[in-house]
């Protein structure tokens, strides 16, 4: 990438034709579009369970954890959990990674 310390944000790579493509010009593409928005919503629809394991051997759901909340029911008030699951798989579609902040109050309880 001549002229360049890093690449610049969305850039994904050239191609054979010499074209650079960035992840707003693969998005024009109808197919990278719907591609991207079907393996997203799929993953998000599947059930997200927390288990814990049992001292006996095997497992439970555990839905009196902290965490069940914020990934059955909604992360955070403006989001559903369908949606950042969505939107999370889509950004590791398109950007190689996704990432969420665990938030915890003063006393390391989750929020």
């Amino acid at each position: 990438m001549p002229g360049w310390a890093s690449p610049p944000a969305g850039y994904i790579g050239g191609t054979a034709t010499g074209l650079n493509v960035t992840v707003d010009s693969a998005f024009a593409v109808g197919v990278v579009f719907r591609c991207v928005r079907l393996l997203s919503e799929t993953i998000a629809g599947l059930p997200l369970i927390t288990y814990r394991s049992l001292p006996e051997g095997g497992k439970e759901r555990a839905t009196d954890r902290p965490e069940y909340p914020l990934l059955h029911d909604s992360p955070y008030p403006a989001m559903t959990s369908f949606v950042w699951r969505e939107t999370a798989m889509a950004h590791l579609l398109t950007w190689g990674n996704a990432y969420a902040e665990i938030i915890r109050d003063g006393f390391g309880i989750l929020r």
